[in-house]
């Protein structure tokens, strides 16, 4: 679970970062246009290690459709990464629910006795008072009985599983035993993902709204971005120079 909270709070940290762009770049201009500010931007993060991981499946400067989006790179590369589609030995030892079934199932037949010698006292009651008493108890077993049913089937079900995923291992103990039903819902989710409406990288977001790299001094330690290429909606991975030389004179150029 904390591979999977980590993931939750980073992806809404740059969703909430990222939603923020659009009003971030009006304010900009507004102040830009006045002619008397220069804007200085800092950012928590620069959403550089997902990008990374994106770029690595393509060729080197390679062209998109859109910008990376630093949102949808880390949902997939959990699911990618840490949704199983393998089965493995089940955590539970179907010696123990054996024992857990036999357990319950002893004790189900015990209430089951003491609700039948209750059931036939009230007849041969002849107090009211007595009779009623009695009937609350019949109920309080009765869902005693209900109860312990349920517990019962449920574990029979894990043990029959558990069962299930052990005789499947040992037949193929030096191979991995891939689960068809993990497998599909592993794909769907991916696909459900990569349809999804998620904003750009916030930093490549904000510097191709401000007009480009011409028009914005980067400052940052990341090792590449991705910048528009032409005025279609296609965009190029292009390397920076993070050298110190380029960050006190190259980048400072920007118009």
């Amino acid at each position: 679970w904390r591979t999977f909270w980590s993931a939750h709070q980073n992806f809404f940290r740059q969703l909430a970062i990222s939603a923020k762009v659009p009003v971030l770049v009006k304010n900009i201009k507004e102040k830009v246009d006045s002619g008397k500010y220069c804007v200085v931007i800092g950012l928590q993060t620069t959403g550089e290690m997902s990008t990374l991981q994106y770029l690595s499946q393509k060729p080197a400067r390679a062209e998109m459709k859109a910008l990376v989006s630093v949102c949808r790179q880390i949902v997939l590369g959990f699911l990618n990464r840490h949704f199983p589609t393998h089965l493995e030995q089940p955590k539970v030892n179907v010696s123990d629910l054996t024992s857990q079934i036999t357990r319950i199932r002893d004790a189900l037949v015990n209430t089951r006795l003491q609700r039948q010698s209750y059931a036939q006292f009230i007849g041969n009651s002849l107090h009211i008072h007595n009779q009623e008493q009695i009937k609350t108890i019949i109920e309080y077993h009765d869902e005693r009985i209900l109860s312990m049913e349920r517990e019962m089937e449920e574990l029979e079900r894990s043990r029959a599983h558990a069962q299930d995923i052990q005789q499947q291992l040992a037949q193929k103990k030096d191979e991995k035993v891939v689960h068809p039903e993990c497998v599909r819902y592993k794909k769907a989710f991916i696909t459900r993902v990569k349809e999804l409406n998620l904003p750009p990288t916030a930093l490549d977001d904000l510097i191709d709204k401000l007009g480009g790299t011409g028009n914005v001094a980067e400052m940052t330690g990341r090792r590449v971005r991705v910048v528009r290429k032409r005025a279609r909606q296609v965009v190029n991975s292009a390397s920076i120079d993070n050298s110190q030389s380029s960050f006190f004179t190259i980048e400072p150029r920007a118009e």
